[in-house]
């Protein structure tokens, strides 16, 4: 679901999807954190 929507952001906006690669691994990192 959280996926779903951040693809529609980077479909948006090209800008986000700059920066698509460094929230992908934040959210991992942070998943990782909350041993999801």
């Amino acid at each position: 679901m959280l996926g779903q929507y951040m693809n529609g952001l980077f479909k948006i906006s090209p800008y986000i999807r700059r920066m698509d690669i460094q929230i992908k691994k934040l959210i991992i990192e942070k998943m990782e954190k909350l041993g999801i």
